[in-house]
């Protein structure tokens, strides 16, 4: 479900930002990638960082998984 959500956003992001915008199709693409890489980036530290503080556990790594999708 998850990967299913993340394709379906892929796909429909730079499509939104076309539509509602009214921006070029290249530029939509180059700002969707770049926020995706961005928070990417900042979500990987920010899970690392609190994994460290709760302890190094499946089970807190799963809840932090979780918090960030349901976050998104």
């Amino acid at each position: 479900m998850c990967a299913a959500f993340i394709g379906a956003i892929a796909y429909l992001g730079p499509k939104a930002g076309r539509d509602v915008f009214h921006i070029g199709g290249e530029t939509a693409d180059l700002v969707f990638g770049a926020v995706t890489v961005l928070t990417g980036v900042f979500g990987t530290l920010a899970g690392g960082v609190l994994l460290d503080k709760l302890g190094a556990t499946m089970s807190n790594a799963l809840l932090i998984c979780a918090g960030g999708m349901a976050l998104g």
